[in-house]
Order: C-alpha cells, then structure tokens, then sequence
C-alpha cells in the first residue's frame, strides 16, 4: 500500500515536471524584453532559547535570478542545537534549488547534518495554492527511491505586527514534524517570536522555544 502510494506521488511530480519543463520555453520568449533581476525575498537570523536548556541559532537564506515571470533560485535554512553536553548538539541543513514561475517550480532538495549532505530528493513547489488557501508560502512535494517528502511552509498575517507560520514536514521514512510559530515585530526589522516544535504530534517529543529574529 505504502509503496503504491509512493508511486502515485512520484508519478505525479514526474507528471507535473513534464508540465513545467514544457512551460519554460515558452515563458521565456514571451519574456524577451525582461531583464534579467537579482531578488532577495526574505533572509533573517535568529537566536532562540529552547525547553531542554540548549540555544538554537538560525539562518534563513533565500535568493531569486528572475527573468520576466520565470526564475530560478535558492532556498536555505541551517539550522544549530548548542547544549551543554556535545552528544546533544548538532547541525540541521535543508537547502533548495528551485527552478520555475510564480505558480510552480521544479526543486532540488538536499538535507545535510554535522557529517554532510545525507539525502537528494526530486520534485515539485507550488506557490498558487497556499495563496487560494489565504496564506504566503509554499507547498511541496520530493522523492527519491528512499522515500516521498511532502512540506509546507506557511505564513499568514493575523495583524500588522503578528503573524503566525505553519511548517508541516512529513517525510515517509522518519514521519511527520511539525512546527507552529508565533512572530510579534518589535519594528521594521526585530521580531520575538514563540515556536513550538514536535514529532508525530507528540508533545512528549516536543520542544519549546522562545527567541529574537533579525530580517536582513
């Protein structure tokens, strides 16, 4: 059943590649009076301290060369666990290469810890629905022969100072982790923010932070 279901899903990124990868060509020479743009969506650093006593620093990469509606770009985020005993600290890495349009993209997804790049997954990014959903963001959907990655990282404005994110990150080998944050912006680039973080919806594998964030 699980491996059924996993062909469907890679099936279908291949699908929605196929579509994609149609699609550039044609966008491209409809472009051809754009010019070629460098585009620096969101990049922020933070400090956070966690439940169990550690820090947890941050970093939030991200960059687009666009070209008319087309692009390509990268998405970073590395993360650190710094706790008293060396045993419990460690590095975290997801970073993605994406190449696409305002509604979707094809992405390259590498997960990386203290020993290097451990994972390669191939797929799809969707912009377009979170946007029908009312939120920013981005859904998508990875696999290689291992297992299928399905993530979302979902942002929605509550006021003009808080704004709450949604990260559901389900991968069909380790499970599902989850994060929900609230951001409070102190002023045009400070944010303190609350993030609570757990395994399979288990509060006994969850973790509490509370901490500063810097938009750069």
């Amino acid at each position: 059943m699980e491996k059924s279901i996993k062909q469907k899903i890679m099936s279908g990124i291949a699908v929605g590649a196929a579509i994609i990868a149609g699609y550039m060509p044609i966008a491209a020479r409809s472009e051809e009076t754009s010019k070629l743009t460098l585009v620096l969506p969101y990049n922020a650093v933070e400090l956070a301290g966690a439940s169990d006593s550690s820090l947890r620093p941050r970093l939030y990469l991200n960059a687009r060369l666009t070209f008319g509606d087309t692009f390509v770009g990268f998405h970073g985020l590395d993360q650190a666990n710094l706790a008293s005993e060396r045993k419990n600290s460690w590095y975290a890495g997801r970073n993605t290469l994406y190449f696409g349009n305002s509604d979707a993209a094809l992405s390259i997804v590498t997960q990386a810890d203290e020993k290097g790049v451990q994972d390669i997954k191939f797929g799809l990014r969707n912009y377009s629905i979170p946007q029908m959903m009312g939120f920013k963001g981005y859904i998508e959907a990875v696999a290689n022969m291992d297992s299928v990655r399905l993530t979302a990282g979902l942002v929605k404005d509550l006021s003009d100072n808080v704004q709450i994110e949604i990260v559901p990150d389900y991968d069909s080998k380790s499970g599902l982790y989850a994060e929900l944050q609230l951001d409070y912006a102190l002023g045009k680039n400070w944010q303190v923010f609350a993030r609570g973080e757990c395994m399979d919806l288990k509060a006994s594998k969850g973790t509490l932070l509370l901490g500063i964030k810097k938009v750069l």
